[in-house]
């Protein structure tokens, strides 16, 4: 399901790992719905009011949506993604590529351009830069909007590494969606679009889920693949790309604190099949209780913020006020919300940073 303006807001007032925020845009103002630190349930609780399509889906105030990818899940990872492939089995796969979820929006033949929570990070003007510098990019996403199609990016550049490197700057096409009903198009017509501009996209390929495992087991420096089966989308993470999160190590509570923090947990949990049921519910119930103290140091450090802006940031007046709170560099240094999330995991990952700390921390 789609989620409307006043669905996406019914989420945020039920359920504190959903969140909106308001930013205006060249005189437009826009709602982006986001979620941070979820679980299954989260979102399954949620799914009839469009939780699962809530992923940097941006709204204007009289309504109109413009969605961006719905949420998947790794294999296995969930009861989303629980079913079971054959060997010889046909699977449809494209290569996952490791970069920054670009999403354009078209209003009054503008482009804006939005990274997956907001249209001012560094991702989203590199990415507009881009596209602004190619008039074949600007064209055929002014098209696929007269068609009521919103394609989505992923932007590499060696500006903006994750975990692979890229030596060439570039926006590739991963997808295009119905803005209306939230089908993605057939890669047929996708890539007959593509070729018709110029524009670079990420291919497809059909290997058996025997080939598929071989390759996820063994190749080095990609992360791995998104996969389509009976119209469900689900990911399969390379062992490479898992051993570099130190996902074949031992799991213990500040291997998992970190990788909360890192938002990579899911990586985690997709590997669980292979562990024992009890062992699975507690990892899961050890993420639950992270989730939701990460959550509230996040809520503490916006709340810090707030009071910073009430007093019109005055550095100093904030200081005589809250200089000693833990999270007070957090609030004092960020210009955004964005920003005061980001220094709050900073400040966890430095401060907490060590297996007694992450206990310590969990208890109280």
């Amino acid at each position: 399901m789609l989620p409307t303006l006043e669905s996406a807001k019914k989420i945020v007032e039920v359920n504190d790992k959903f969140y909106v925020k308001e930013e205006l845009v060249e005189g437009f103002k826009f709602f982006i719905f986001n979620y941070r630190l979820t679980s299954y349930s989260d979102f399954k609780d949620n799914e009839h009011l469009g939780s699962l399509n809530l992923r940097g889906t941006a709204f204007l105030e009289n309504g109109e949506r413009f969605i961006s990818f719905h949420k998947f899940f790794n294999y296995k990872e969930n009861p989303y993604t629980q079913f079971d492939i054959q060997e010889h089995e046909v699977i449809e796969s494209r290569q996952k590529i490791d970069g920054s979820l670009i999403h354009p929006i078209v209003i009054e033949d503008k482009i804006l351009v939005k990274s997956k929570s907001t249209f001012f990070s560094f991702q989203s003007e590199l990415a507009k830069t881009i596209i602004e510098r190619k008039p074949n990019y600007t064209a055929f996403i002014k098209d696929c909007y007269r068609q009521r199609l919103v394609p989505l990016f992923e932007l590499i550049s060696p500006k903006n590494q994750i975990v692979i490197s890229y030596s060439e700057e570039d926006v590739i096409l991963l997808n295009i969606r119905n803005l209306d009903t939230g089908e993605y198009i057939g890669f047929e017509d996708m890539e007959k679009l593509a070729k018709e501009y110029n524009i670079n996209y990420a291919k497809r390929s059909f290997s058996t889920y025997k080939e598929l495992l071989n390759i996820v087991q063994t190749a080095q420096n990609i992360e791995g693949f998104v996969c389509i089966k009976d119209n469900i989308f689900f990911k399969l993470k390379t062992h490479w790309y898992l051993s570099l999160h130190t996902l074949v190590s031992e799991i213990r509570e500040d291997v998992i604190f970190n990788l909360v923090l890192e938002d990579k947990i899911d990586d985690l949990l997709s590997s669980l099949p292979n562990f024992s049921g009890n062992k699975k519910q507690e990892v899961e119930e050890l993420v639950k209780v992270i989730n939701n103290k990460v959550n509230n140091k996040m809520k503490e450090a916006i709340n810090l913020f707030e009071r910073y802006k009430e007093l019109d940031f005055n550095r100093k007046e904030f200081a005589l006020q809250y200089s000693k709170h833990f999270l007070f560099s957090a609030a004092v240094t960020a210009k955004t919300a964005d920003e005061v999330e980001k220094n709050t995991i900073e400040i966890l990952k430095k401060r907490i940073n060590s297996y007694t700390k992450v206990l310590e921390f969990l208890k109280n």
